[in-house]
């Protein structure tokens, strides 16, 4: 759950996902639908052909009874036009009561059915139908063949169909009583169809809404709402914030932006102060005020190297009424012991820090200007950011009493702004010199 709520990409997938997996089961289930509807109207057709064909039997062997001549030359003449298509007709509705154990399976699979309004109780009574028709016709169509004698050149033609006259209404009533059941079932499942049709075209837009809708405010609102913001840092408003409660990778981007918008407000703030200071104190006190809550230090200490360079003196810090003990104190640097690694980083320019104090002073041994700090106050962690390139004269040391404090972040601020800390301490301290000198 928790990866899920980290990550928009997954969100997004999931949507599609599921609304994929809808579609495909809406679908698959309009696809059963409609081949049980086609069953079931190839049954209807079925059902139906068969009432008209007992129907037809019915009505030919009627017209015979009352139109046929009794004469010798009519009678073959009936065999013929009577006789040979009433048997045709017979295995005609002989092959159609053989497919009511299709339409019967068919019926007992829509029972079974989710999407069905067929109940039990209706797919017995038809099936009980089905065999009495089955049950009946095999008796009926052995009468008729009993009727017209084993003759089949010379059949008994008005015994039989005396016989089919007297007997198919009871045949035709069976017949249409299966009719009535099935067009029942097949009519209702018709509806069942159209309610699945009609139900899953709602299901597919409502959920296309939704997810419309859901995309719109988790998508493309958050990044509209972040490109406008972009405009108003672009347009000169350093330090806007755009709010945010997300953890995915939209509110990473937002968090990103507002660091940044932050992070370059900072920068501005930083300049503007620099630029207005007329004092070193003053300049650390304003990169001190700007800085230090972006940083989490605690301390900034501003200090140079003495004519001869054998020492470190801090010349100013922020904030002084919190670190007394450190202020225009000297620190010699051991010049000549070029073996540490510490003052070969401060002599090259490099930025030094050390999220445990103690530990890099054991390791250190020429890092006095930290072993003074950790002296006099229990600082965990720093950071030694060189000036004036060329002869690095002059040092900032940033400072916190929590381990671990600077990270890959901050270095990269002091990077970018070490020129221009550079050349404004340079310039102040260069032009506070000779009236300290005069004094």
């Amino acid at each position: 759950m928790s990866v899920f709520k980290r990550s928009i990409q997954l969100k997004v997938l999931t949507g599609f996902f599921i609304l994929t997996a809808i579609i495909v089961s809406l679908i698959a289930a309009i696809l059963t639908m409609s081949e049980q509807s086609q069953k079931l109207a190839n049954g209807k057709v079925v059902v139906h052909g068969l009432n008209d064909t007992i129907k037809t039997i019915q009505r030919s062997s009627s017209t015979y009874l009352s139109n046929a001549a009794r004469d010798y030359e009519s009678y073959f003449r009936d065999v013929e036009v009577y006789y040979r298509v009433l048997l045709k007709d017979i295995d005609v509705v002989t092959a159609k009561v053989e497919r009511l154990s299709e339409l019967k399976a068919l019926v007992e699979e829509l029972a079974g059915s989710r999407m069905t309004l067929i109940d039990k109780a209706e797919f017995d009574n038809l099936s009980s139908t089905i065999a009495e028709t089955e049950t009946q016709w095999a008796s009926f169509k052995q009468s008729i063949f009993e009727e017209f004698g084993d003759n089949a050149d010379e059949p008994r033609l008005e015994w039989g169909a005396r016989y089919i006259n007297n007997q198919s209404p009871d045949m035709v009533a069976q017949f249409e009583n299966m009719v009535i059941q099935f067009d029942s079932i097949a009519n209702r499942q018709t509806k069942v169809s159209a309610m699945v049709g009609q139900f899953t075209v709602a299901i597919v837009i409502t959920f296309t809404l939704l997810f419309a809708s859901w995309f719109y405010y988790q998508v493309i609102r958050p990044l509209v709402v972040t490109q406008k913001a972009f405009m108003r840092v672009a347009d000169g408003d350093f330090g806007h914030q755009v709010p945010t409660q997300r953890i995915d990778e939209l509110g990473q981007l937002t968090e990103s932006f507002n660091q940044m918008s932050a992070r370059s407000e900072l920068v501005l703030n930083i300049l503007t102060r620099l630029q207005n200071a007329t004092s070193v104190a003053d300049a650390v006190d304003s990169l001190y005020q700007s800085a230090h809550s972006y940083l989490a230090c605690d301390v900034i200490i501003y200090a140079e190297k003495n004519a001869k360079e054998t020492a470190f003196n801090f010349v100013q810090l922020s904030p002084k009424q919190s670190f007394k003990n450190l202020y225009k104190i000297t620190i010699p640097t051991g010049v000549g012991n070029q073996r540490d690694l510490f003052l070969n980083q401060i002599n090259s320019g490099e930025l030094v820090y050390a999220n445990h104090i103690a530990s890099y002073v054991n390791e250190h041994v020429d890092a006095t200007l930290l072993k003074a700090l950790i002296d006099r106050y229990p600082l965990k962690s720093a950071m030694v950011q060189p000036l004036n390139k060329g002869d690095w004269q002059s040092l900032l040391i940033f400072a916190s009493y929590s381990e671990n404090q600077f990270n890959q972040r901050h270095i990269e601020l002091l990077t970018q702004l070490q020129p221009v800390m550079e050349e404004r301490l340079s310039v102040i301290s260069l032009a506070s010199k000779p009236q300290v000198e005069a004094a």
